[in-house]
Parts: C-alpha cells; sequence; structure tokens
C-alpha cells in the first residue's frame, strides 16, 4: 500500500501558497492571483478526493476548518499587500496576520501528515528494542536503489516527516500515570535524530531549513523531558505549559520538513504535478 500522489502533492502545493504569501506579509512588492479556498490544489482534493480518503472525520472538519481560516488571512495579507492601493493597516496588524497565516499552515501540514500516517496503519513501524535503531534508520530512508537522487530525497523527507509524527503521538502514553516507570530517548538517539546527523546534515545541509529542523528537534525533546519531570513532581500547571510547547515544536518540526521536501521538488515540478489535482 502506497499513499496517494495527490495529498503530497496538494500539502506541497499548499506550502508554496504560504511562501510566497509570506514574501508579501514581509513587504516584497508582488501580485498573486490568490484562488477562494475551494478553489486552490489543497482545497480541491480536500472536497473531493480528500472526503474519500480521510476516513477520520474529526481530521477531515480540523482540516476544513484551518485551511478555510488560513485563506481568510491570506485575502487580508492580499488586501493590505505593497502593491496594492489600500490604506496601511495599524502598526503591528500586519505581522499579527502574518503569525495567523503561519499558525494555519502548521495546523494544516501536521494534520495532513496525521492523515498520511493513519493511511500507512501499522505498515510504518518504531523499531523494537531487538532492532538496532541504525539498522532500522538505514532501511527506512535509503529508498529504492533505482530511484534517482532527488526521489530518494523526497523519500526520505517524507519518512522522517511520518517517523517523528508517529513518535509524538506516543507522548501522551509516556506521560500517563505521570510517567512512572519510563524514560525518554534523547534527541540524538530516536530515530529523526539520528536521521539529521548520520545522513540529512550531509545530505542536505545547504538546505536552511533542515539546520532549523535540528534545533527544533533538540528544543522539543527538552520540553518533551520537561514536561516528564514536572509531571513527576507534580506541577501541573509547568507540565501543561512544556506540553504545549512540545506540541507547537512539533508542528514545527513536520513544517520544516515539508518546506524541505518543497525545496528539493521546485516550483517547475510542483507546477506539472498539481495539474493531477485541478
Amino acid at each position: 500500500m502506497s499513499t496517494p500522489l495527490d495529498v503530497n502533492i496538494a500539502r506541497i502545493s499548499h506550502l508554496r501558497w504560504e511562501l510566497e504569501l509570506e514574501a508579501v506579509a514581509l513587504g516584497a512588492n508582488k501580485t498573486l492571483h490568490m484562488p477562494k479556498h475551494q478553489d486552490c490544489e489543497l482545497g480541491i482534493w480536500l472536497h473531493s478526493r480528500g472526503q474519500q480518503q480521510i476516513e477520520n472525520r474529526s481530521l477531515l472538519e480540523g482540516l476544513l476548518s484551518w485551511h478555510k481560516q488560513f485563506h481568510q488571512t491570506a485575502e487580508l495579507i492580499m488586501l493590505h499587500g505593497p502593491s496594492t492601493q489600500s490604506p496601511p493597516l495599524p502598526k503591528g496588524k500586519m505581522d499579527e496576520l502574518l503569525a495567523q497565516l503561519r499558525s494555519s499552515s502548521r495546523h494544516i501540514v501536521t494534520l495532513l501528515t496525521q492523515a498520511e500516517l493513519e493511511f500507512y496503519g501499522d505498515e510504518l513501524k518504531i523499531p523494537s528494542t531487538s532492532q538496532p535503531l541504525a539498522k532500522f534508520v538505514t532501511r527506512l530512508f535509503q529508498g529504492p536503489h533505482t530511484a534517482a537522487s532527488e526521489t530518494i530525497g523526497i523519500l526520505e523527507i517524507g519518512h522522517a516527516r511520518l517517523v517523528h509524527l508517529q513518535w509524538a503521538n506516543h507522548l501522551p502514553d509516556t506521560f500517563r500515570n505521570r510517567g512512572r516507570h519510563v524514560s525518554l530517548e534523547p534527541a540524538e538517539l530516536c530515530a529523526l535524530g539520528v536521521w539529521i546527523h548520520g545522513t540529512g546534515l550531509k545530505r542536505f545541509g545547504q538546505i536552511n531549513e533542515l539546520v532549523l529542523c535540528d534545533q527544533a528537534h533538540t528544543a522539543f525533546h527538552t520540553r518533551a523531558a520537561e514536561t516528564l519531570r514536572n509531571l513527576r513532581k507534580h506541577r501541573d500547571e509547568h507540565a501543561d505549559r512544556a506540553y504545549a510547547e512540545v506540541l507547537n515544536l512539533s508542528k514545527e518540526i513536520i513544517y520544516l520538513l515539508s518546506v524541505i521536501e518543497y525545496r528539493l521538488l521546485g516550483d517547475a515540478a510542483i507546477s506539472r504535478f498539481s495539474s493531477i489535482i485541478s
């Protein structure tokens, strides 16, 4: 079983819109013809094949809601961008819109990754203690030997994204009963950390988002450990704050890995593939 190609096209196409809108919000004097939320690549997929492919209805409703919010924010950014004649926004308002755009996008990309993970089901497994981690990471990320180098890169990043979310989804079980008799892997020993430092930075270190991802991943593990310590000391408010940061950092990691996929594909390939959806 393989994940449907169109969900990944929709996700990467969405990122292209977001990055172009960020450029507008940051002052780029450019004109975008932003489609309505039902008419962009992701919107077309969500309102057609996505309805059948996402069995988790709560997840689908969340995607539809965040995607609509993303476009509402995008419309305001485009309305008040430097290439328009609209009156300038109050000081700080464009920064506020940009923060809303980024938040919506990170929720969207994480939910799409969750939908992809649920589609795979048990086919993507975290290594057991009887399976050496280095061997697992090599098998997981090496890609088919017949694939082109660009294709292998996309496969590696896609696997990294799914493995991280799978690991993050197990954290509530770890924190149950205040984490008694459990321990968390340090950042450098989990599957994503091993890949980043063993292969990722060597092959894709020129892509700034991977460096940022490494930093976010380290912070993610630090905050997860902090959550566990506070739970064991019955400092529940501190644990809640640390766990909120864990969730935000997890979204950031998934987002950054998706941006790396976008960088590897390039605009020409994305435009060509997007015709499959529209």
